[in-house]
């Protein structure tokens, strides 16, 4: 692990199992992407807090990035649109699993995009996924937004 990355917060190091080949993955959660600007700091910067993460992940010796769920508001497609202007900027492969505000729901009043679509998106073709070939380790995926 380099020095920079000590340095800052990590979110697990693991002793064993152990792999021959250094594999760093950036793990990023709840951009929680708006359609318009609300009355709030946090919403009304979520582009911003996403391009900043976007600009660390570039920063480091990132292997790849896993979005973890609410990239999103309430999941409408301009939301969705917004989201992927600000990681089209991201210079290492990613991939993401959808959380509870990006899938369709019952109580919603507009239609969120089918779980499918979120499939053909975002993720190497089918929930759950493994990402294969990161160094030595493989990354498991899985989806616990949706019951099926």
């Amino acid at each position: 692990m380099t020095d920079n990355l000590r340095s800052t917060s990590v979110m697990g190091r693991l002793a064993r199992p152990t792999a021959s080949e250094s594999t760093t993955i950036a793990v990023v959660g709840d951009p929680h992407i708006p359609r318009e600007s609300v009355d709030s700091l946090k919403l009304f910067q979520a582009d911003t807090f996403l391009e900043r993460a976007v600009t660390d992940v570039n920063a480091r010796s990132v292997d790849t990035a896993l979005f973890v769920g609410d990239l999103t508001m309430d999941g409408f497609d301009a939301e969705y649109d917004r989201f992927d202007d600000v990681v089209a900027d991201l210079d290492v492969p990613w991939a993401a699993i959808p959380g509870n505000h990006d899938v369709w729901k019952t109580y919603d009043d507009h239609d969120s995009p089918p779980i499918e679509a979120f499939e053909d998106r975002y993720t190497p073709g089918s929930l759950p996924f493994v990402l294969e070939g990161l160094g030595d380790v493989d990354l498991i995926a899985l989806d616990s937004s949706s019951d099926e």
